[in-house]
């Protein structure tokens, strides 16, 4: 299976430090979808599918085939950068799901179904981790589980409560915990709206069906 890099930063030597290290190809923050879509084809273009992680969990999402002209993997959104300075929205990405949704293959169960539940089987724990961390001021505790949400966050759309997790990570990695309280309850009320429109994403996907 390839390893493709990531690092928030682009520095003089990093891609040659990565390859030494055994990675495959590099890829730095932001990037655009173009970008990505371009290591996909170098990579992955010829598999049946990618692998994704979902707050930590791993869910195949099937990629279409086309080994004579990898330029042709299907396009997801041209041109936006995937990075960790999120603006507040007031409500779902529907252009993350969309992407996603893209994805979709005849005949299968729905992507976006299939994704969102197993986000919200696997969030709670996590949740769970971010509030205990607080309570008990641990700060490597809430960086860990406040960047473990952020990603998965982010990439369905719900950016209100990946910038939620932001914000609790750089708490953590300064040694704030003692500051997040209010972060934290703008983090549940973030996270119960996401789970909310996730289930409406849900419904729609069960009456088209």
């Amino acid at each position: 299976m390839p390893i493709v890099a990531l690092t928030a930063h682009a520095m003089q030597g990093d891609r040659e430090v990565c390859l030494a290290a055994g990675m495959d190809d590099y890829l730095t923050k932001p990037f655009t979808l173009s970008q990505l879509e371009q290591v996909l084809a170098r990579w992955v273009f010829n598999r049946r599918s990618v692998q994704v992680e979902v707050c930590g969990d791993v869910t195949n999402i099937p990629l279409q085939q086309n080994p004579a002209n990898p330029q042709e993997v299907p396009a997801l959104r041209k041109g936006e950068p995937c990075q960790d300075t999120i603006v507040e929205p007031t409500t779902i990405d529907q252009a993350a799901l969309a992407a996603i949704r893209a994805l979709q293959r005849p005949g299968q169960p729905d992507i976006v179904a299939r994704i969102v539940t197993q986000y919200m089987d696997s969030s709670p724990e996590i949740i769970d981790r971010i509030r205990r961390a607080v309570l008990s001021q641990d700060a490597v505790g809430l960086r860990a589980a406040a960047h473990r949400l952020k990603s998965s966050s982010a990439q369905l759309g719900a950016a209100a409560l990946a910038s939620d997790c932001r914000e609790l990570e750089m708490m953590g990695a300064r040694g704030e915990s003692e500051r997040a309280d209010e972060t934290l309850k703008k983090l549940e009320r973030h996270y119960a709206d996401a789970c909310a429109a996730f289930q409406d994403e849900i419904g729609k996907g069960r009456a088209a069906a």
